[in-house]
């Protein structure tokens, strides 16, 4: 029972910075609605695709994917999960045979 109250209580605060308005208040939202753009990799290997993101993975936007990944906060789930489908849509257009983009899974920590 505690654990299930504590449950209520953490989704009610922001997984970005902490604050009121969970899952994702709206400032910390809207990190994540960016158009994608060539996120910057370095040192950038000979031959690398481009690596898209809508976001950097920093502040609010790290502490949500971290949440969602290692604490299971799933009420994020629909923000992640928007700007990840940006994110891939955006590589299939520039994919060459527009097929194909690889998604490459990273540890929340």
């Amino acid at each position: 029972m505690l654990s299930s109250l504590l449950g209520l209580v953490a989704t009610s605060t922001c997984a970005g910075c902490r604050g009121a308005g969970g899952p994702l208040c709206a400032s910390c939202a809207a990190l994540l609605r960016g158009p994608a753009y060539d996120a910057p990799v370095s040192p950038r290997p000979a031959g690398l695709p481009a690596v898209l993101a809508v976001a950097a993975y920093d502040g609010p936007v790290r502490e949500a994917v971290v949440a969602f990944k290692d604490h299971g906060r799933w009420s994020l789930r629909t923000n992640l999960g928007d700007a990840l489908a940006r994110s891939m849509a955006a590589a299939l257009l520039l994919a060459p045979d527009q097929r194909r983009a690889v998604l490459v899974p990273a540890p929340g920590s």
